[in-house]
């Protein structure tokens, strides 16, 4: 896998993604985001490495890309028709 296959962004890449860029202090935001608001985020010897499915879930309100993928599962959930599978599962009366 390559650098440009990874999931994983340096902090530069996760500047350029979240698109805090064009802030004056950019490296400070991402820094301040990390610090106060939970940025998920992983370190590996003095670097921070961000993983961009975790920063789309951040985004999106989800506290990480797992939250949002089981979220994204339930709601594909579809009741199932004619009613519950424990419906069927029940027992006929007997005949006396």
């Amino acid at each position: 896998m390559t650098s440009a296959d990874s999931p994983y962004l340096t902090s530069q890449g996760a500047i350029e993604y979240l698109r805090l860029d064009e802030l004056a202090a950019p490296l400070s935001a991402l820094y301040r985001l990390i610090k106060e608001h939970g940025l998920p985020h992983g370190r590996r010897g003095g670097l921070y490495l961000f993983d961009k499915r975790d920063l789309d879930a951040w985004v999106k309100g989800f506290g990480s890309a797992l939250e949002m993928a089981r979220e994204n599962r339930q709601s594909r959930r579809q009741p199932m028709a004619g009613g519950s599978a424990s419906k069927r599962l029940e027992r006929p009366p007997r005949r006396a």
